[in-house]
């Protein structure tokens, strides 16, 4: 999935800045900024972001988790 999404990135962002720079030189930095602001948004307030973590887990979820076979 990583290996995906940063091809992807690599294909579609030059030509989304370039769309934008004819809009406004300064827009696909604006774009940028916006993009970071709405995604650092989301990490602070996504209840599943929120807890992810912060709770250790107990003996039978790390039992259960070492009888799971590797796929």
């Amino acid at each position: 999935m990583g290996r995906a999404t940063s091809g992807a990135g690599f294909i579609f962002g030059p030509m989304l800045a370039t769309g934008l720079y004819r809009i406004s030189p300064s827009a696909p930095f604006i774009f940028g900024g916006a993009l970071m602001l709405i995604c650092y948004l989301y990490a602070m307030f996504s209840p599943h972001l929120k807890s992810a973590g912060l709770i250790a887990p107990d003996e039978k979820q790390i039992e259960a988790a070492e009888e799971v076979p590797n796929a």
